[in-house]
């Protein structure tokens, strides 16, 4: 029996290949050789071999039409398969299947694609967030898992159907951990800080060590001190300004001073850049009380869904209560109407089988007394016979 399998095509028709093919075989018996008189010395089976031994035929077929790419620190974009070990349960297969892909790896992120095609995305993992292991049951696969869910992991293999798999896996593990690791992801030629990352200081003969968490919060006070200084210098650009409006109102003023009206209108304007940037500042407050006042509000209508849910359900808790405390109290009267009902019958029976019982008894009376009387009487008549016979003897 012989096994093939068709995999998606990039191109042209859909495979219709049948995956399974049974063909007989040897079913002819083997014929009487050439020569009977010849002995058999072990060697015979070599003259029913096929007369012509074909060479070796190998079908390879590509993963993809894209071009393997890549630069150090920059990208590598080539052929990578993955082990699907979820297609075991649902394909109920013995084992996971590998399939092939395409990787891609830049100085940010790793990407997996089921084809060629850039809509294929199956995960995409920032590197810093990622630690990358040898797969423990195949050497020719490994490990990516993500550092914030444990349960966020790839299997990725090198494609079986290259002369040197496990080579690449291999490489490609390198290849993270380098592109992770040593490549610079900052334009702006920054450094990245890691904990395992130290610095050694001298100082005359004394030599200090700053640990990568140290180096980490001096990077952080001095961008927070560079993010103060900015604002601070913004402050002071808008107080610089401010000065240099009232500056040049107050030259416009003391230049016109013959003209009084001039200089009225000049001091309404210094006073209206003065009361617009007041209006400014009071608009912000007050749009930052709205904000604070419109959580507080939505924070109150939950709280008071939540106590009218609350009474809703204490409301029917008491009706059910109610309801149950009148169905017991219905069934209890229901039963002592029957009780009452069946006490009745049961005196009734009772009377009814008392005089059946004198009726019974009185006739039992009438017939003895019959039975007595007609003794009594036979009796007489017995004795009278008797007298009369020893009369006649």
């Amino acid at each position: 029996m012989f096994k093939f399998s068709c995999v998606k095509p990039i191109g042209g028709f859909k495979c219709e290949r049948q995956v399974k093919l049974k063909k007989a075989c040897n079913t002819k018996p083997c014929g009487p050789s050439d020569n009977p008189n010849k002995i058999d010395n072990g060697e015979e089976w070599m003259s029913k071999q096929p007369t012509l031994t074909l060479p070796m035929k190998l079908d390879s077929r590509y993963v993809s039409h894209r071009f393997q790419q890549y630069e150090e620190c920059q990208i590598k974009d080539e052929d990578l398969c993955i082990r699907r070990q979820d297609l075991v349960y649902k394909l109920g297969l013995k084992q996971a299947p590998i399939l092939p892909g395409r990787g891609v790896l830049n100085k940010t992120t790793f990407s997996f694609y089921e084809n060629t095609k850039y809509d294929s995305l199956h995960r995409s993992y920032s590197l810093d967030q990622i630690s990358v292991t040898p797969f423990p049951l195949d050497s020719n696969c490994f490990d990516i898992k993500s550092k914030n869910d444990p349960k966020d992991n790839l299997t990725l293999c090198g494609c079986p159907f290259e002369p040197s798999s496990r080579d690449n896996a291999v490489n490609w593990i390198k290849e993270i951990v380098k592109f992770r690791d040593n490549c610079v992801s900052n334009s702006n030629g920054a450094i990245n800080i890691k904990d395992n990352d130290s610095l050694n200081l001298s100082f005359g003969n004394e030599t200090v060590n700053v640990s990568g968490q140290q180096l980490k919060s001096l990077a952080k006070e001095t961008l927070d001190s560079k993010v103060k200084d900015l604002e601070k210098e913004e402050e002071e650009k808008e107080e610089r300004k401010l000065s240099d409006a009232i500056n040049q109102v107050e030259s416009i003023t003391t230049n016109y001073t013959k003209n009084e009206f001039f200089k009225e209108r000049l001091v309404e304007k210094e006073e209206e850049l003065k009361a617009k940037k007041e209006l400014q500042n009071l608009d912000k407050l007050i749009q930052k009380e709205k904000e604070k006042e419109k959580c507080i509000q939505q924070f109150l209508e939950r709280e008071s869904r939540r106590q009218r849910r609350k009474e809703k359900e204490k409301q029917a808790e008491e009706e059910l209560h109610e309801i149950k405390k009148e169905v017991e109290t219905q069934v209890k009267q229901i039963k002592n109407v029957f009780r009452s009902k069946m006490s009745k019958l049961q005196q009734e029976t009772e009377r009814i089988k008392m005089e059946k019982m004198k009726q019974l008894t009185d006739m039992k009376l009438r017939i003895t007394q019959m039975l007595i009387d007609q003794e009594s009487k036979g009796s007489i008549s017995n004795c009278k016979q008797d007298k009369e016979e020893n009369r006649n003897a």
